[in-house]
């Protein structure tokens, strides 16, 4: 079975609220558990789905909502190698983007009122939501974020809170690494 199938179908469970675990996708998939254990680990730390551990649905939940990215990978493919190997070199490298396909983007909304920056995000705002709000969306977080941060404006997410988290989080590491050594 491919990796791409198992997430889904633990997603799928997850947004169903019925408390997908490591031992329901291995038994589902008939693989072992460490494997089960490495889907929902890449889920968290390389698709940064916002899942956490419930005790008394001894299962995983999303804290926020959250669109799980669809990799479109050749028929051959077993693992995310093929996916994610490219993804580890030059993000603007056009190769990139025949590989990925997402049908169900990342979607954000954002408070921005300078108006040369609301041109900016122009390729990410789907919406006018009202004064200066809007519905954006994308498909890699990292382009999105790395977007806002190089933009000479206040602009604020306001949800969903997993990506401002994200953001703050990147931010304070920039911060910490480019403050003054004494």
């Amino acid at each position: 079975m491919k990796s791409n199938e198992r997430i889904q179908w633990f997603h799928r469970k997850t947004v169903e609220q019925a408390y997908p675990n490591a031992h329901r996708l291995s038994e589902q998939f008939n693989m072992s558990l460490s494997q089960a254990k490495r889907d929902i680990r890449y889920m968290r730390e390389v698709l940064s789905a916002p899942l956490e551990y419930s005790k008394e649905g001894r299962g995983y939940y999303y804290t926020h909502d959250y669109s799980l990215p669809v990799f479109q990978t050749s028929s051959n493919d077993e693992d995310y190698s093929g996916v994610m190997a490219p993804l580890e070199g030059d993000i603007s490298d056009s190769s990139i983007n025949p590989l990925i396909q997402m049908q169900l983007p990342y979607g954000a909304t954002i408070e921005v009122s300078d108006k040369l920056a609301v041109l900016e995000l122009k390729p990410f705002i789907v919406e006018k939501l009202g004064r200066n709000s809007y519905q954006c969306e994308f498909h890699s977080t990292e382009l999105f974020l790395a977007a806002i941060l190089s933009i000479d404006a206040s602009i604020r997410i306001t949800s969903p809170e997993w990506l401002r988290q994200r953001l703050i989080s990147s931010a304070r590491r920039i911060l910490e690494s480019n403050e003054e050594l004494d």
